[in-house]
């Protein structure tokens, strides 16, 4: 029986909840409190997926159930496949991601028929186990991968029927159509079979979405973005690290201990996206850097002996940038780990270099490791190995936005 299949989609009543361009967000883990202010309309779906007041689960769980009931949310009859096109610019091109909504069966992991590549924390899984008891419902998608997907999207919009929405929020422009054709969705469904789908984005929720079907059995799917593996509209962006202490000690450790494995250049401008790009073609490379200071260039001096230093792991894992600045610099050579910091407010994933290096200078954070993104094949090589990169390795850009479909089991 296949694992991904239609199904009757909730979406914002457009008469009564207003602009699709005013309801929609991005998903609640890269929205900081100053920025959900921004969200005024009093049916975005923040209101769901965001805490507003201390321990507001319930009553978020309330407003879910009230708005099916006033109409604000309209459940479609015919279970159906809902093909999404996301325009984005990037590097001055305009890029357009192809992908499309469907109900995904979970699995555990050691199916294989979802495969992650992602470690995750136990802190936002107990933060969204408390939204899934008060909604049971599926607000967010996971974003997935399908390999050899293409020929999927073919289909979908060759048979594509009603234009569901058509908007533009800023430079990005989102399309949906909706495929409800019996004959149709019985051909996709069959073709997906019982294919393996990679997590790109949302292995906490996924977990959790887990955890919770295993207690109750009638929520046995949840809500999918499949973009196929090779569509050439998929971005992945580097989520810098950005530390809100940093001892003297431990930036001593860094250069002492760290010159056996790596070399330290001044590098005297903070634009240095091209320099870290051109090494990184060659070694593992890295920008750290403090306000007062000039950012440092480090590179490894013999990759597979840097790599080495690093046990228990396959060679794709050990060549990951993001392992090596985790395992080797952070743990090994600067006494840090990864649970401990995020467990002490202490280490925060950024995107995007300017606004890093924004923080650091506004003093918001002591200092900042900025790096190169983790390539799509790496994502694939580890996950078939059945391994998880450290957390936040992959930034799948842009987000799949929250608010535009939404399922119920």
């Amino acid at each position: 029986m296949p694992h991904i299949l239609p199904f009757p989609g909730i979406f914002f009543h457009r008469q009564k909840a207003g602009d699709i361009s005013h309801l929609i967000a991005p998903p609640y883990d890269v929205i900081d409190d100053q920025e959900k202010r921004a969200f005024v309309s009093p049916y975005n779906i923040t209101r769901l997926t965001l805490s507003w007041k201390e321990n507001d689960y319930r009553e978020r769980g309330e407003k879910w159930n009230a708005w099916k009931k006033q109409g604000i949310f309209v459940k479609e009859k015919t279970p159906s496949y809902y093909l999404y096109y996301h325009y984005f610019p990037c590097e001055g091109k305009e890029i357009l991601r192809k992908g499309f909504f469907a109900a995904v069966e979970l699995s555990d992991y050691s199916e294989r028929k979802v495969i992650p590549h992602e470690a995750t924390l136990s802190s936002p899984k107990q933060d969204r186990y408390k939204l899934l008891q008060s909604t049971r419902a599926s607000l967010e998608p996971i974003f997935f991968l399908l390999p050899q997907g293409k020929e999927v999207i073919n289909i979908l919009e060759e048979e594509r029927e009603e234009l569901i929405f058509s908007f533009s929020l800023g430079e990005e422009r989102c399309q949906m159509w909706k495929i409800s054709r019996k004959e149709v969705t019985d051909k996709v469904s069959a073709l997906l079979g019982s294919r393996s789908l990679y997590i790109a984005d949302g292995h906490h929720r996924y977990e959790t979405s887990l955890l919770y079907s295993r207690e109750n059995s009638a929520f046995k799917h949840i809500l999918g973005y499949i973009v196929p593996l090779e569509d050439e509209g998929l971005i992945i962006l580097p989520a810098h690290r950005l530390l809100r202490t940093l001892s003297e000690e431990a930036v001593k450790k860094l250069f002492r201990l760290g010159k056996n494995l790596f070399k330290f250049f001044p590098v005297q401008t903070t634009s240095f996206q091209e320099i870290l790009r051109k090494e990184g073609e060659r070694h593992h490379a890295f920008i750290f850097f403090r306000k007062g200071s000039p950012p440092y260039l480090i590179k490894s001096i013999n990759e597979k002996k840097v790599e080495k230093e690093i046990i228990d792991h396959s060679p794709a894992w050990k060549k990951l940038d993001v392992s090596i600045l985790h395992s080797v610099i952070f743990s090994e050579i600067m006494g840090m780990e990864e649970e401990q910091l995020q467990a002490e407010n202490l280490l925060s994933y950024v995107v995007g270099r300017e606004k890093a290096l924004r923080l650091i200078e506004k003093g918001e954070f002591t200092a900042g490791f900025f790096l190169n993104p983790t390539r799509i094949e790496e994502v694939k090589r580890v996950a078939d190995k059945g391994e998880k990169m450290p957390g936040k390795a992959t930034y799948f850009y842009p987000k799949v936005p929250s608010g535009l479909v939404m399922f119920e089991p």
